[in-house]
This record gives C-alpha cells, structure tokens and sequence, in this order.
C-alpha cells in the first residue's frame, strides 16, 4: 500500500480519526509555533502535518512494522492526514480564516526582447484521472513535462512571430527558473533549523525574492539597485542559517563570498565560487551603482537562486520526496 494511490479502508480512516483527538495537545504547542513565526492560518495544515511526521508524533501502523515517513507524506494517507489536520484547524479558527486568499503563484519575471514580463508559476497542479474518484493534487518542486511554461507569462507579447529556435530558448529559461523556484518553495517547507533567529532570517531570505520582483518592475528603466540588495540579502540571511544548522553558531558578516567559501569546502557545492553576487552589492541599497543591463540582472537573480536551492538541499537532506512533489491524493480535499 505504500506510496500506491487509492483509497483507505473504514479500519484505516477510523485509526486516523481517532489520532488527531489523541495529539491535540501537540496540535495545539506547533499552532503556538507557527502563531509566533507569523504563518498564515491557511498554511498552517501543511506545516503541521510536516511536524508530526518528522518528529515521529503520528505513527500509523503495526507497533514492530509502522508506516515510513515517506508513505505517510504519499498518497492516500497524505491526502487523509492533511484532510483530518485541515478539519482540526477549521474548528479551531472556522472555514473562512482556513481559506487561503492569496495568489496560489510564484512571482517571476522573465525578459523578452530588452524587457521584463512578469512570470506566475503555479505552485500546484490537479488532476482528475479518467475513471477515478480522487482529485490528485501536489505541491510541485519541478516542472511538469507536459506544462506549457510559456502560459505563466503575464500579457506576453506575440510569441508566435518569434523564431522558432529564440522561442525554444524562451521556453528554456523560464523552465529553468520555475524549477529553482518551485524547488525552493517545495522544500523549504521542510526546512527546521533549530533556532528562533536562525529561522526566521531563513524566512527573511525567501521573502527578499518577492521583494526583488517588486523593485525590479519599479526601477528596470532607471536600473535596479535595492532589489539587487534584496537578493544580496536573501542569499546571505540563507548562507547563515545552513552555516548555524550545521556548526550552531552565528555568523557576523555580510560578506556572501566568505561565507559561502566556508561552507563550500565543508558541504556539497554547486559552484566553487560566488561568480556575480559581490560585496559591493551590499551597498546597491544607497544608490552606487545601478544595474541596468538585462543579463547582469539575470546573472545575480540566477545565481542567487541557485545558492538559496542549495542551502536548502543541504537543510533537507533527510526529506524524500517522491517525483519532487508533496502529493495529497483524495475525494476533492478543498470541497471538505
């Protein structure tokens, strides 16, 4: 039954409803945690469901024989764990503050003949097999071989007079970003470091993408400066939290070669070197220099990109998950 899609029996969804009464005091600590770090209330199901597998809360199962962790993160019983813990959570705060109202995408750009468009990557897919009763949703940590990426592009230009080999390229980029991104958003849910600061400059990390995008459309005419900072700062507040998670000491620097140097030689690198991330980016935020040069832009934002991903591979190492997707499989989940 592991990892198989389908459905539980009356004997398994009985044990499941009966679990979530027992941990409700452990329900309660994480929900105290995640108030504190400020997740959302409609994010918080995923998050609690990571917690009580991880730490061994919930075991499913014969006592000499129980569940792996991966199959209770596969379906059906992700689909059903993350269902009870959803429910939990509605009576708790009620249906409508459990609704997530946010866009459900990943904020991107991409440039398109000298100019920036923005690029909406959705963070799930789901499906309804021919034949079956289950709603297949997952979180995706890659593209999908049958996702047209182009279709992420807000208000494109007409790309079908674009060659055929330019178009092909195109279609490159943006799957290549749009799997650093879905990576990092994917498994850095996964992501525990231990300690209250750590964790939430870990957090900052990841919100400095967004703010990146935000000022990348202000300023792109006049050159980009805070946003380049922005990144600077995501990927050093991401540097420190690997470097506490792995030696439990901060560090005070905001020099990202030094401390990625560090690191490298003590952990598996994608890269030997920081290529276009630089000290002097540290100083983008008061206006010396403004990067104006499409490529340059794409070169610190990719760069930048792929060092948060490694971070959080390193931070992750222990979590597998199947197809580098968290797939919750059931009866329309979001209809209960």
């Amino acid at each position: 039954m592991e990892g198989e899609r389908g459905e539980l029996s009356d004997d398994q969804m009985k044990d499941l409803d009966e679990i979530i009464p027992l941990i409700s005091d452990w329900l309660e600590y994480f929900d105290g945690i995640f108030e504190k770090q400020k997740i959302s209330i409609p994010r918080r199901p995923l998050s609690m469901v990571i917690e009580l597998v991880e730490l061994d809360i919930i075991q499913i199962g014969k006592d000499e024989e129980p569940l792996t962790k991966d199959a209770l993160l596969s379906p059906p019983w992700g689909g059903y764990l993350m269902r009870s813990v959803f429910r939990w959570y509605e009576g708790k705060y009620g249906t409508d503050a459990c609704t997530e109202r946010k866009d459900n995408r990943i904020k991107s750009y991409i440039i398109i003949k000298n100019l920036p468009y923005s690029l909406l990557i959705p963070k799930t897919t789901s499906v309804q097999l021919e034949g079956e009763p289950n709603i297949h949703t997952s979180m995706l940590g890659k593209v999908l071989p049958q996702e047209d990426v182009t279709q992420w592009i807000q208000k494109a230009p007409k790309l079908t007079a674009l060659e055929e080999q330019w178009f092909e390229k195109l279609r490159e980029k943006i799957a290549y970003r749009a799997n650093l991104l879905r990576y990092i958003n994917l498994k850095g849910l996964f992501v525990r470091i231990g300690n209250e600061s750590m964790q939430n400059a870990y957090k900052n990390a990841l919100g400095s993408l967004d703010l990146f995008i935000e000022d990348l459309f202000r300023n792109y005419t006049n050159g980009v400066s805070l946003g380049v900072w922005h990144l600077y700062y995501s990927v050093e507040n991401a540097l420190k939290a690997l470097k506490y998670s792995l030696f439990k000491k901060g560090e005070y620097t905001h020099d990202v070669s030094k401390l990625y140097s560090e690191l490298f030689f003590r952990v598996e690198g994608h890269s030997s070197t920081v290529k276009f991330l630089s000290e002097k980016s540290n100083n983008y935020k008061f206006g010396t220099k403004k990067v104006t040069a499409p490529e340059e832009l794409d070169s610190i934002y990719l760069e930048s990109l792929e060092i948060i991903a490694w971070v959080i591979k390193n931070l992750t190492k222990d979590i597998k998950l199947r197809d580098d997707c968290f797939d919750f499989t059931h009866k329309n989940f979001f209809a209960m």
